[in-house]
């Protein structure tokens, strides 16, 4: 994800979307090791974790992470990766610089049996949530400032593109 879709070089800046959770570390120990600058939301109380593991702590419920974004950097950062979807996908582009793209990952996690569930428990709707990504693609074609919407997902991309898992593309 952060090389296929994120097309991420060392020195460039990433805001990392729930940094404290089983991806979010994962995103900030390879950040690290590409030698990423990176900015990570969370509680307060994970700063600690996010702060150890290289990156810049965001406290998601004491402050706006978009104004803090571009109080720390000035212009923004040339990745977000945002698991949560819905509505955050167009705060997560505010807090892009020109050119940059948020990428968007877990929706898979919304299927049930390999298949779009109707509804869930949680109250969230995977038909509505898949509409708005495709909304919010497509209308950042007709924006300025060349910022980009990319959904990643690992089965499609096995579908589409198969020769990636068994070599490297």
């Amino acid at each position: 994800m952060m090389y296929r879709s994120a097309k991420l070089k060392p020195g460039q800046r990433v805001l990392i979307h729930c940094a404290s959770g089983n991806v979010g570390t994962a995103f900030l120990q390879l950040g690290r090791l590409a030698g990423l600058e990176m900015y990570g939301t969370g509680s307060a109380q994970a700063a600690g974790i996010v702060n150890e593991l290289g990156a810049t702590p965001i406290d998601y419920r004491n402050s706006d992470f978009v104004q803090e974004i571009h109080r720390l950097t000035g212009d923004g950062v040339d990745v977000v990766f945002d698991g949560i979807g819905g509505d955050n996908l167009w705060r997560s582009r505010k807090a892009l610089r020109e050119g940059g793209r948020v990428v968007v990952y877990g929706f898979q996690a919304k299927l049930h049996g390999g298949r779009m569930a109707s509804g869930s428990p949680s109250g969230r709707h995977p038909l509505r949530e898949s509409a708005i990504l495709g909304w919010y693609i497509l209308r950042n074609r007709f924006l300025p400032g060349r910022k980009s919407m990319v959904p990643y997902s690992i089965p499609w991309l096995m579908r589409l593109r198969p020769a990636c898992f068994a070599t490297t593309c």
